[in-house]
């Protein structure tokens, strides 16, 4: 399993830089148990035209692997959507001027509870019990060194 996830977590990575490189200044790709990636380019141009405030020195080149939110197998239901859910939580957090980190972790908190669901749009946890999630269960979060250089890096070794 471990050599598996070096090799998704390249193969995501390299994806990631393609997009960057083509003129995304955002990205983010669910890669579901195996949890979020995200790497960002220069965002001061998407900044105010957009509507978005994000702090620059928080979100300029980033490069992040958020590990998904601990699921109880006894409570899983249905996984269509997680991670669309995922990604509109992600989304949110954004348009709320979180940070980076705290993005992704409603993501993956968001993509779990999902996970939990007969009906998304009446058994899903409303935000404040995301936020409750977020601050009493841990994600590890991964913080790849800046400018990317180093491929040998990855989380799950």
């Amino acid at each position: 399993m471990e050599t598996y996830n070096q090799i998704l977590v390249g193969m995501i990575r390299e994806a990631g830089r393609m997009i960057i490189d083509s003129g995304a200044k955002i990205v983010l790709i669910k890669a579901g148990g195996a949890g979020i990636y995200l790497l960002t380019g220069d965002i001061s141009s998407i900044n105010g035209k957009s509507g978005l405030n994000l702090p620059e020195h928080g979100w300029n080149f980033r490069e992040l692997w958020c590990k998904a939110s601990q699921a109880d197998a006894a409570r899983i239901v249905n996984s269509n959507g997680a991670g669309d859910v995922a990604v509109a939580a992600f989304l949110s957090a954004i348009l709320d001027a979180e940070t980076a980190e705290t993005s992704m972790q409603y993501a993956a908190m968001a993509g779990r509870n999902t996970l939990y669901c007969h009906n998304i749009y009446t058994d899903l946890p409303v935000w404040q019990e995301m936020t409750r999630g977020i601050m009493t269960e841990s994600n590890e979060m991964i913080h790849f060194k800046s400018g990317m250089e180093n491929d040998d890096e990855a989380p799950f070794t």
